[in-house]
């Protein structure tokens, strides 16, 4: 509620900046909890991995043309 009073007439930019972040770090929480085994080398970064492969894959689909 405080969130949404605290950004009510900001840009579309912004709203969308703040739900990227957001959905980076429920990603990031998820890959950590849910496959550690996968990652048992680099579980530590595995969050951030998982995070960074989906925005190259986001970034690679939207520069295709």
């Amino acid at each position: 509620m405080i969130g949404n009073l605290a950004l009510v007439g900001s840009s579309p930019d912004l709203i969308a900046g703040v739900t990227a972040v957001a959905a980076g770090a429920i990603l990031a929480m998820l890959v950590d909890t849910m496959i550690p085994e996968a990652t048992e080398a680099t579980h530590d970064y595995s969050g951030l991995i998982a995070v960074c492969g989906f925005l190259g894959a986001f970034i690679l689909s939207k520069s295709g043309g």
